[in-house]
């Protein structure tokens, strides 16, 4: 498969959604309530996506980077830095679709936000995965992240899922 990347803009909002919503679908089945699920909107995530873009300018220390493939828009990670820790960037978010699992899209995903963190002058970066997303999990732990015994939990859809905070070093 061809793959490039490239940063994302206003334009991609739906693509970012779809994407967004079909990861989730299949990373999560087994997390998640199918109710919850099937309730998120490819539209609402879309307006979300705009409403990101109007916010912050593409120069900003926030960024976003979608993979490109033949058929479009295949993932996407987000960026930027940890407001508590002044030299510590978090991935917010990587998704791919699920058809491209295992294809290198994740992998270049990550290359860019580990480039996008020594841009950004980052000594430490930091993701949250949930506890019970063992693919997710073998995916960060293969590109050294570690869990650093940081715990969260939030409701979805009716079930408490507990997510784990992981921490890398950001080479120079």
């Amino acid at each position: 498969m061809s793959l490039f990347v490239r940063r994302a803009v206003p334009e991609d909002a739906a693509a970012l959604a779809a994407v967004e919503v079909a990861s989730s679908r299949a990373a999560y089945r087994d997390l998640m309530p199918a109710a919850f699920l099937a309730g998120l909107s490819i539209e609402e995530k879309a307006q979300n996506w705009r409403q990101d873009f109007a916010r912050h300018t593409p120069s900003g220390r926030e960024r976003v980077t979608v993979a490109v493939g033949e058929a479009g828009i295949v993932g996407l990670v987000s960026v930027g830095p940890v407001l508590e820790e002044a030299e510590a960037g978090i991935v917010y978010l990587l998704y791919v679709m699920p058809e491209h699992w295992g294809g290198g899209v994740g992998k270049a995903l990550m290359n860019t936000a580990m480039a996008d963190f020594r841009d950004m002058g980052m000594s430490e970066a930091v993701l949250w995965v949930f506890r019970d997303n063992h693919r997710a999990r073998r995916f960060y732990e293969k590109f050294g992240w570690q869990a650093d015994g940081q715990t969260s939990t939030r409701d979805y859809g009716g079930v408490t899922l507990e997510a784990l905070c992981y921490r890398r070093a950001v080479e120079t």
